[in-house]
C-alpha cells in the first residue's frame, strides 16, 4: 500500500505520536509511508520525531494561498506518487483531503482524536470538520463516545471505524537513572509522593480542579505535584498555587517531548480534564506499571476498570479527586494491584501492534471497496 499522513501540530502531544507510531508501524510492515506536515506551532517537533523513525516526511508552508494552495498540491502528488490512502488526522487536513483527494481514485481516511468546543472559534472549525468528513471513506474514532457523536453528525455508521490508541513504549536504564535523579532534585525520598500530570495546560484539562485536590489533600506533606506540558493557563495556575500555599510543592516542567522519566519517577499518574479522547499519556504510564487516577470522560472509561487497574472519579470535582488521590498514595499493595492491572491492560488491547493492526485492516477495506 502507499499512503500519505496528514498533519497539522499544535505541538508534540497524543496525535502526534499516533501518527508517527503508525507510520513507523505500517513502514515496517513493507508498505510505502510518507507524512505531510503543515507549517504549524509543533512542526519542527513532528519532523524531528518522524526522522528519528526513519519515516519520510515533508514540511508544507501553507503561505498566501492558504488550503487551497495545499490542496493543489496535494492532488498533484496523489496523481504523481500513485497514493492509495490519505489519512488525515484534525480539521485543517481534513478539509485539505476531502478537496485534494476529490474526483481521484484514492481513498480517504480520517481519524477523529477528539474535539475541543471550548471557543466560538474551535465549535466553527468543528462543525466544518464533521462536514467535510461525510466525504471521507472511512472516519476512525478513537473511543465510543466519540462515534455517537460521529454518528449524530450525520456521518453513515458503516463508514465509521473504531480503533482503540496504542503505543510502543518502554524505558532503559538511563532514563531510569534520570527518574531517580528526578526524585532526589525534588526532594523526595521513599516515602515522599510524587503526582504527574502530562497534558496541555487548558482549560478543558481541569487543571484547577487537580490543584484544589492536591491542596486539600496533600498540602504540607512530602509530596510533589508535577505538571509536565505547555498552555494558556500557566500563568493562572501558578497563580493559583499560590494562593493556595501549595507553590513551593507545585512543579511547572514545561513541554518536554521525552517523558519517560517523569513517569518512571512517578508514584501516581493524573488525569483530571473534563474533555479527553483516549490519551497516549494514560497508555505510557498503564505500560510503565503506574497507578493511575482518572477523570471518567471520554475513552477512559472504557481503558480503566475502577478499583482494578485504576480509579476514576467524576470530573470537576475536586473533593472525589482528592479522596481517590489520597486513597492510592497512601495505599501501597493497592497502588501495585493497580498498576500491575493497568500492564496488564495495556499488553492486552493497546500495544502499538495491536492499533498498527487494526489500521492495517481499515485501509484494506478501503482499497477492496474501490
Amino acid at each position: 500500500m502507499n499512503i500519505l499522513h496528514l498533519i497539522s501540530s499544535g505541538g508534540f502531544y497524543g496525535a502526534e505520536r499516533v501518527v508517527v507510531e503508525l507510520a513507523a508501524y505500517t513502514r515496517a510492515q513493507g508498505h510505502s509511508v510518507a507524512v505531510w506536515v503543515l507549517e504549524s506551532p509543533g512542526a519542527d517537533a513532528m519532523m524531528a520525531a518522524l526522522g528519528g523513525r526513519d519515516v519520510p516526511a515533508e514540511r508544507i508552508r501553507v503561505g498566501r494561498t492558504g488550503l487551497a494552495g495545499v490542496c493543489r498540491r496535494l492532488r498533484r502528488r496523489v496523481q504523481e506518487s500513485g497514493v492509495e490512502i490519505l489519512h488525515s488526522h484534525g480539521y485543517r487536513t481534513d478539509v485539505a483531503a476531502a478537496l485534494g483527494g476529490a474526483f481521484s481514485p484514492v481513498r480517504r481516511v480520517a481519524t477523529c482524536h477528539t474535539w475541543y468546543s471550548t471557543t466560538a472559534r474551535l465549535r466553527f472549525y468543528e462543525k466544518v470538520d464533521k462536514g467535510v468528513l461525510r466525504f471521507f471513506d472511512r472516519v476512525v474514532v478513537v473511543s465510543p463516545p466519540l462515534r455517537r457523536e460521529v454518528e449524530a453528525a450525520g456521518i453513515p455508521g458503516a463508514r465509521v471505524r473504531l480503533v482503540e490508541n496504542g503505543t510502543d513504549f518502554a524505558a532503559g536504564g538511563e532514563t531510569r537513572e534520570r527518574a531517580e535523579a528526578l526524585r532526589e532534585e525534588y526532594g523526595l525520598g521513599r516515602a515522599g509522593r510524587l503526582l504527574l500530570r502530562v497534558g496541555r495546560l487548558d482549560w478543558e484539562k481541569g487543571n484547577r480542579t487537580l490543584l484544589e485536590a492536591f491542596a486539600a489533600g496533600f498540602g504540607g506533606r512530602e509530596a510533589v505535584l508535577v505538571f509536565v506540558g505547555e498552555g494558556t493557563e500557566r500563568e493562572d495556575l501558578e497563580e493559583m498555587a499560590l494562593r493556595l500555599g501549595i507553590r513551593e510543592q507545585v512543579v511547572f516542567a514545561g513541554y518536554r517531548r521525552e517523558v519517560s522519566h517523569f513517569l518512571l519517577a512517578a508514584d501516581l499518574f493524573v488525569i483530571s480534564s473534563w474533555k479527553e479522547g483516549l490519551p497516549i499519556a494514560l497508555l505510557e504510564a498503564m505500560a510503565l506499571r503506574k497507578a493511575v487516577v482518572a477523570t471518567d470522560v471520554g475513552a477512559i472509561g472504557s481503558v480503566i476498570v475502577d478499583g482494578e487497574n485504576g480509579c476514576l472519579v467524576p470530573p470537576r470535582d475536586a473533593e472525589a479527586l482528592c479522596r481517590a488521590l489520597r486513597l492510592v498514595a497512601d495505599d501501597a499493595e493497592l497502588a501495585a494491584r493497580l498498576a500491575q492491572g493497568a500492564w496488564e491492560c495495556y499488553r492486552r488491547n493497546h500495544t502499538l501492534e495491536a492499533m498498527g493492526r487494526r489500521y492495517l485492516e481499515v485501509y484494506r477495506e478501503c482499497l477492496e471497496e474501490r
